[in-house]
């Protein structure tokens, strides 16, 4: 993988639920560890080019192989954290300007929704415009979704972040992170 990617003089590689790929010696069986091995030799050849970013991605830290994190390794361990009520509320305006809708004040839905995750949004939107298309075809009429549809969506879906997992987060950040962005997401 990476000998064929040595050969580019330009590359952006992104990876997700990198821990997949680095997986902590502990947790790995022998064949994963090879590959994890592998990985770790390859990744100061793969920085020896200017014009090449690895950008690796993991919803769990402490998953990954401590030897992947040294120093020199990578240059910067970013915490990306829940999103805030501006950004709840920007996913929201996506995935119900999709959908036929009265006016709907995303402050309320964004302020109602705390912990969502993108997906969790994706669910609430999904649920509200499968309710109102049943309510369309038993009613025979056109029928918006409204806010109050939305708002009780939200009720009952469980945001896939909990309090707990914040806590490891900001556990994490405190031990992972060497930035002086990482203040930031501390406070």
């Amino acid at each position: 993988f990476f000998n064929n990617l040595r050969e580019l003089e330009s590359v952006v590689i992104f990876l997700d639920e990198f821990e997949e790929m680095a997986l902590h010696p502990d947790r790995v069986r022998v064949t994963e560890r090879v590959f994890s091995n592998e990985m770790l030799r390859q990744l100061p050849k793969f920085r020896e080019g200017n014009q090449r970013l690895l950008i690796c991605a993991t919803n769990n830290i402490r998953l990954l192989n401590p030897a992947i994190l040294r120093v020199g390794r990578f240059d910067y361990i970013l915490p990306v954290g829940p999103m805030d009520a501006e950004a709840r509320k920007a996913v929201f305006g996506v995935y119900l300007g999709r959908l036929h809708t009265e006016a709907i004040d995303l402050n309320v839905v964004a302020e109602r929704s705390p912990l969502f995750t993108p997906a969790d949004i994706e669910a609430v939107c999904a649920r509200v415009a499968q309710v109102a298309f049943e309510k369309e075809l038993s009613e025979g009429k056109d029928c918006r979704v409204t806010q109050d549809d939305v708002v009780e969506a939200i009720a009952g879906q469980k945001p896939t972040i909990t309090a707990e997992d914040l806590e490891s987060f900001k556990q994490d950040i405190a031990q992972y992170c060497r930035t002086d962005y990482c203040h930031l997401m501390l406070e």
